[in-house]
């Protein structure tokens, strides 16, 4: 299986944010946002995920994976090393210094846990850290 990886294109908009409420990702709205991009993970007719790419502070992101609910477990690993892939390219040639991976659920978690090792210069190393932090969300709307 060969996975492609290209820039989101408005006709995906529909599909991103169906999919970020069937994957109970708690920003629908995000892929709008003007410091956001959207990366398309896709087979030969078939999209597999889409990576939402958050910059923030001009010097990090924030990676989001919104996997295509009917993709397999080998689909959703693959199509995330990809779109991760492309992300390290374009935050180094960006001047990023860090890339966050949200993870979302137990397979995100998994992907960011165990397949990045293979890309890692120490191949027993991860090249993504826990960085044992909950997130808190508080929406500025929600204080009005």
């Amino acid at each position: 299986m060969t996975i492609f990886v290209r820039p989101a294109r408005a006709e995906d908009k529909e599909q991103i944010a169906e999919w970020f409420v069937k994957t109970k990702h708690f920003e629908p709205e995000l892929p709008k946002f003007p410091s956001t991009y959207t990366l398309c993970a896709f087979t030969k007719g078939k999209i597999v995920g889409f990576l939402v790419v958050q910059i923030e502070y001009e010097y990090q992101a924030v990676l989001r994976f919104i996997p295509n609910p009917e993709a397999s477990e080998l689909e959703k690993a693959s199509a995330s090393f990809e779109l991760i892939k492309q992300a390290i390219f374009v935050g180094y040639s960006g001047g990023l210094t860090k890339i966050y991976f949200e993870g979302s659920d137990t397979g995100t978690n998994r992907i960011a846990s165990h397949r990045f090792k293979q890309i890692s210069a120490n191949e027993s190393q991860n090249i993504f850290e826990n960085t044992n932090y909950p997130v808190y969300l508080l929406e500025l709307k929600d204080l009005e």
